[in-house]
């Protein structure tokens, strides 16, 4: 039971700088706006707790906006 627990935690850890790459070049990409709302309502309403979805998704597009701004070394890092 441990070791699956804490293969689930590294996966979500591992799927976190994933996500980032992700929604950081697709929101570069102008075309993909279309895409991008409506990942971002399926993630709203199936993934997130209805209570706190609007807090969550906002928090990750700030995220998102800021891993833009990244440069070289700090993407190394």
């Amino acid at each position: 039971m441990q070791t699956s627990s804490a293969l689930a935690f590294t996966t979500l850890l591992a799927l976190v700088p994933l996500v980032t790459v992700i929604l950081s070049i697709a929101d570069a990409v102008p075309y993909l706006d279309l895409l991008m709302n409506r990942l971002e309502a399926l993630i709203r309403e199936t993934l997130l707790p209805s209570g706190a979805a609007s807090t969550i998704s906002g928090n990750i597009g700030r995220f998102s906006h800021r891993a833009q701004r990244l440069t070289t070394a700090g993407i190394a890092f």
